[in-house]
């Protein structure tokens, strides 16, 4: 614990460099919690180590800037050994003094709650005092939300909300930031079977979402697969395949949403590079499909891809 800490402490986000060279992309994953043995005994759930090991080492080879992960990072958030078998599989990010920006997860608040939390502010300590926030990244504006309405009052939600529309219209007129991303564990669009669309995003965030000129992208996990569509202009992803037993997702007529990814109605694993780019952002996804043999990291490929322009403003 105490090298999480001391890592934590020395963090620094790199940037581009004096000679110009590209910035490295940001990678993003979701839900890689393990599957519990209640779940797999009597729900019939798949369990996903060998696949959540093979996506994280295939990722963690890449070069990237920073980490987003979309939440439940972890089973139960009171359990120890579900915090130290996540400490095992994100050390070689930390080792490198990358940056994590967490997006809670309902799992994060499993269990007790305050011993939950604690486990949770150990590894991320700026969440102690508020667990939404949000920086600049390569004139990126990045907003990571808390969307587990249920732990909130209404006055604290409330709170949230006021906040996110105050960071958007200072991102807006900051002419260091050129494009707005939001990260949220819950996703407002799926055609899940067992999930819903969180409605009450739609309600509280998404007016503001659609009204902000820099606004791009909302990016979700909590859904374990992926799902890509598009409204009012904007691009939402929902990439919840990191590891946790995949979910089978509504086909044809009765999808609630149309998917802009033409795939299975049960996704490959999966994890995001997004690649800030002169005048646009380049997203890549890379999927592993369940049935890969052993150790075949070969099968771990680009599975969708987009471009996408970031605002023009005068």
């Amino acid at each position: 614990m105490a090298g999480w800490l001391c890592t934590l402490a020395l963090i620094a986000l790199r940037f581009i460099d004096a000679a110009g060279e590209p910035q490295l992309p940001i990678a993003v994953i979701g839900d890689t919690q393990r599957t519990s043995k209640l779940e797999a005994i009597f729900m019939f759930r798949e369990e996903n180590d060998r696949e959540r090991e093979l996506l994280l080492n295939h990722l963690f080879r890449a070069k990237f800037d920073l980490l987003v992960h979309l939440g439940d990072m972890v089973f139960d958030g009171t359990s120890a050994s579900e915090w130290k078998e996540f400490d095992r599989l994100f050390a070689p990010v930390l080792a490198q003094g990358i940056s994590v920006i967490p997006a809670v997860g309902n799992h994060e608040y499993w269990g007790n709650n305050q011993q939950a939390l604690a486990n949770l502010t150990a590894r991320f300590p700026w969440l102690a005092n508020r667990r939404w926030h949000a920086r600049i990244h390569d004139r990126l504006g990045l907003l990571a939300i808390d969307s587990n309405i249920s732990e909130y009052s209404e006055a604290d939600w409330a709170k949230q909300a006021a906040w996110f529309d105050s960071t958007l219209r200072k991102m807006e007129a900051n002419p260091n930031v050129r494009a707005v991303l939001v990260f949220s564990h819950h996703p407002p669009f799926t055609n899940s079977t067992t999930i819903d669309d969180a409605a009450y995003l739609a309600k509280s965030f998404l007016p503001n979402f659609f009204a902000s000129g820099k606004t791009i992208a909302f990016i979700s996990g909590h859904v374990h697969g992926y799902e890509r569509f598009a409204a009012n202009g904007r691009t939402f992803i929902v990439s919840g395949g990191g590891g946790g037993p995949r979910l089978r997702l509504y086909e044809g007529k009765k999808a609630r949403h149309q998917d802009l990814f033409a795939g299975p109605a049960i996704r490959p694993f999966n994890y995001l590079l997004l690649y800030p780019e002169s005048g646009r952002l380049r997203i890549e996804v890379m999927g592993l499909d369940k049935t890969a043999p052993a150790g075949a990291q070969s099968q771990i490929r680009l599975i969708d891809k987009m471009t996408i322009p970031y605002p023009q403003h005068e």
